[in-house]
């Protein structure tokens, strides 16, 4: 038996439904119980994803980052100091790279782009204007 459901509510659809035999009826149930299951493990993968990217540069290390820029501008930045900002640099551009790539793929599940979820992430941010 086919049902038509395309433009039908959901009260109808029910209905139609209840006509299916027992036979139909248990194999449309195992493919909604696949259907539940896709979406929780969706959603699961979604959750680790944002957990992921929401996991931001340390404060310390940005401080002390700009600290060492600072004395980088003034020229009072010694030669042990200078290869801290190099691997300071080098370590917060990995995470960012990172947050990046876990954006993207956080953006291919919900099927949307990089902006329309960087605007859902940081909806005040100038940046995630879409």
């Amino acid at each position: 038996m086919n049902i038509e459901i395309s433009q039908l509510g959901f009260e109808d659809i029910f209905k139609r439904i209840e006509q299916l035999d027992k036979q139909a009826l248990l194999k449309f149930a195992d493919i909604i119980n696949g259907l539940i299951y896709q979406k929780n493990q969706e959603s699961e993968q979604e959750a680790q994803l944002l957990k992921k990217i929401k996991t931001h540069v340390p404060a310390t290390m940005k401080r002390r980052q700009k600290e060492l820029y600072t004395k980088m501008q003034n020229n009072t930045l010694s030669l042990p100091e200078r290869d801290e900002l190099l691997l300071l640099n080098s370590m917060i551009e990995e995470k960012v790279a990172e947050k990046i790539n876990l954006m993207g793929k956080l953006a291919q599940l919900r099927q949307i782009s990089i902006e329309q979820l960087n605007h859902e992430l940081n909806p005040e941010s100038t940046y995630a204007k879409a």
